[in-house]
């Protein structure tokens, strides 16, 4: 599996928050990812970015910018561009999950 995390850099107090973390708990949890919501101050949409354990780049996965996405086009968004990384030889730890990534929101 996925040795890594999904990082939620979020402004304080933000109402999509909740919507957000659902989706990247819902991804997290069958690749055995850790998630890190990020605090910051200024005003900005939220982010989410997937690193892995063994190197600080972080992949921008999903940005909330005047969206409004639901939780199902959240995971959907984050899925398929984690499925793209998986063909990548640097991120081949997500090769063995490709099949969760195709499974359905």
């Amino acid at each position: 599996m996925p040795n890594g995390k999904l990082l939620i850099y979020t402004p304080s107090g933000t109402d999509r928050l909740k919507a957000i973390r659902s989706a990247v708990s819902k991804i997290a949890e069958p690749l055995k990812m850790q998630i890190q919501v990020v605090p910051m101050m200024k005003t900005f949409p939220a982010y989410v970015y997937y690193e892995r354990e063994d190197d600080s780049e972080r992949i921008p996965l999903y940005c909330d910018s005047q969206k409004g996405f639901g939780e199902r086009e959240i995971i959907q968004s984050m899925r398929s561009i984690l499925f793209t990384l998986s063909f990548h030889p640097k991120h081949s730890a997500l090769l063995t999950a490709r099949k969760e990534l195709l499974s359905p929101a």
